[in-house]
C-alpha cells in the first residue's frame, strides 16, 4: 500500500505555536509550524474528492541551483519523490547554457503530495 498521506491524517505539529502562519516555508529564518497547521486544517475540512484529484506545480528555477536540489545521481529528489508521493520531473540543462539559464520543474500528484514536494 501507500505510504503517503491520506484523508484524515494528521501532520505533527507542535501545539506552543500561537498568531496566524509565519515563516517563509522554506525552513530559513521562518518558523513553519503555523504555515503546516494552517494545511493541515485545510485539508481535514476540504471535500475528499478534490484530494483524490491530480494536481501539477510548475516554476522555473536557476539552472545553476537545479544540481544540488537533484542530488547525486538524483538522490534528493528520489527520496522527495518516495517520501510524498509526487512526481517530479526537472527540465535536462541545456549545452551551452547562459550563466542566467533557468530550468522548469514540474510537480504532479494528489494534492497533499504535491504540497509536501513542493
Amino acid at each position: 500500500g501507500g505510504s503517503g498521506p491520506r484523508v484524515g491524517d494528521r501532520f505533527a505539529v507542535r501545539d506552543d505555536h500561537r498568531g496566524p502562519p509565519r515563516g517563509n516555508g522554506y525552513g530559513k529564518g521562518g518558523d513553519d509550524r503555523g504555515s503546516i497547521a494552517w494545511f493541515n486544517d485545510l485539508a481535514v475540512n476540504m471535500n475528499p474528492d478534490y484530494l483524490g484529484l491530480n494536481y501539477c506545480i510548475n516554476c522555473s528555477l536557476p539552472s545553476a541551483k537545479c544540481g544540488a536540489l537533484i542530488g547525486r545521481r538524483g538522490e534528493h529528489i528520489t527520496e522527495v519523490q518516495h517520501t510524498t508521493g509526487a512526481e517530479i520531473v526537472i527540465s535536462k540543462k541545456e549545452p551551452n547554457e547562459p550563466p542566467d539559464a533557468h530550468r522548469n520543474v514540474t510537480i504532479t500528484g494528489p494534492l497533499l503530495s504535491v504540497y509536501g514536494a513542493h
